[in-house]
């Protein structure tokens, strides 16, 4: 990463590419008393990956806060092609969010569980063992796309979460299924960026 006191030409290339990116994937999840907050952004042949890792806790309305931040970050260079090893390397270590994509097939809409509930609420019935959210920002120009995601695992099951007139919908989903969302996000998130660059 440097030589000497100062920083390599490839790290500090990507260093100013962190700052002001093009594609920013944001995760944020929780589990076994540790969150994790990840910054990923893409260029495209390669990504810088920021990491840090906190203690949090639930409170009583359901939502998750953090008690404390480990001292320091990693800081990870890789290439563009291996974006899902680097995204799943910072997950929980749980296979229904690390799968890979290929695995991922939505089971029946007849599954899908309305819960017209407070976040408190939702939890005790569907008590989760692990949250990941996931948001992801993409600029061209003067031009902006947005995406976002969420998913918890709750006894061995990963559920997408979303919320509609009130009501949390959350939908039974194979392994594989955060994989797949955030791939698809990331195939739209480049041809934004190819799209504006064609029109300039």
């Amino acid at each position: 990463m440097a030589t000497g006191t100062e920083l390599s030409p490839r790290w500090h290339t990507a260093l100013q590419e962190f700052l002001s990116p093009a594609i920013l994937l944001r995760l944020s999840a929780a589990y076994n008393g540790v969150g994790a907050n990840s910054d990923l952004t893409l260029t495209a042949d390669r990504g810088v990956c920021v990491h840090r890792r906190s203690t949090v806790e639930t409170d009583n309305d359901g939502s998750i806060r953090a008690r404390g931040h480990e001292p320091s970050l990693e800081v990870a260079l890789f290439d563009a092609e291996n974006i899902w090893g680097a995204i799943s390397r910072v997950l929980p270590p749980l296979a229904e969010l690390r799968a890979d994509a290929v695995h991922a097939r939505t089971d029946s809409g007849d599954a899908v569980v309305h819960m017209p509930l407070t976040p408190s609420e939702a939890a005790a019935i569907v008590p989760e063992e692990a949250v990941l959210s996931a948001a992801m920002t993409t600029r061209a120009g003067q031009s902006r796309q947005v995406w976002a995601g969420r998913w918890s695992v709750s006894e061995s099951t990963l559920y997408s979460v979303r919320t509609t007139d009130g009501a949390l919908l959350l939908t039974p989903q194979r392994a594989g299924h955060v994989a797949r969302e955030i791939t698809f996000a990331l195939a739209g998130a480049y041809e934004f960026v190819a799209g504006a660059a064609a029109s300039a």
